[in-house]
């Protein structure tokens, strides 16, 4: 799922046991209900630690959740730009008693991404007298636009969007010899180019051949390599050209 489709909180429902009604003593007692929406994978300063998404306690039962009381208030996903795909869980509690902790009891805006840091294993090892597990699914979300809009408009304590890079192991490349005669000399020097320059150069290339409102400026002729080419050119630019019309080699991405 992408963090766009999940911008709104879900609207759940789930079936109702009914021997989770019944007491010790055979009497029917209405029990509540806990929604926990957590992600293991979004913390920025943690690897052990989440950042909870939605809390919702004592919901009377299926599909009522907003009769709950909110703990913490829905938000949609957050996985940062460079991050690939992030899980995240919803947990699903039969609540059997109100949840008397004052951590919990305080109900927070959401606004800031400190306050919903949180531990699902510290956060049910202080109530698993009146909480058991019941329900759990999941899902993948990996960056989109949207993530953008909710760090730069509505977390108050993050001064910019974070972006991650990731980090590839330099390529072995032999000493640069003064005469290489093995290869031509524009592929061999490629070779010991920044990948970042030559993807900026084709960046640059594809925006000289379209119009930022009509599209492409001229219609690419049926049979562009039958074009002869002004003025003198090296055999090593021929190449180089004839791989561009053809979107080939380094200018593959052109489209």
């Amino acid at each position: 799922m992408t963090p766009r489709q999940c911008s709104e909180a879900p609207d759940l429902r789930w079936q109702e046991p009914q021997d989770f009604n019944s007491s010790s003593s055979g009497q029917q007692q209405q029990l509540k209900w806990a929604v926990l929406l957590t992600c293991p994978d979004e913390h920025l300063q943690s690897a052990e630690r989440e950042y909870a998404h939605w809390l919702v306690t004592d919901i009377p039962g299926s599909g009522r959740v907003a009769e709950g009381r909110v703990r913490l208030p829905y938000l949609q996903p957050i996985p940062p730009l460079g991050t690939g795909l992030h899980r995240y869980a919803l947990v699903l509690f039969v609540q059997s008693a109100p949840l008397e902790d004052q951590q919990e009891n305080q109900q927070l805006a959401g606004d800031r991404l400190a306050e919903r840091d949180f531990s699902t294993a510290e956060f049910y090892r202080r109530h698993q007298d009146r909480l058991t597990p019941a329900g759990l699914c999941f899902f993948q979300a990996a960056w989109d636009p949207s993530v953008r809009t909710v760090y730069r408009h509505r977390l108050t304590d993050m001064g910019a969007e974070p972006v991650f890079e990731f980090r590839w192991p330099a390529p072995y490349r032999p000493k640069m010899q003064q005469f290489a005669f093995s290869e031509p000399f524009n592929l061999y020097l490629d070779k010991y180019r920044d990948t970042k320059d030559i993807a900026e150069e084709t960046l640059k290339e594809k925006l000289k051949s379209v119009h930022p409102f009509l599209g492409r400026r001229r219609p690419e002729s049926k049979y562009p390599l039958a074009v002869p080419a002004e003025g003198y050119q090296p055999s090593w630019l021929k190449e180089r050209e004839a791989q561009k019309i053809l979107r080939q080699g380094q200018w593959r991405d052109l489209d």
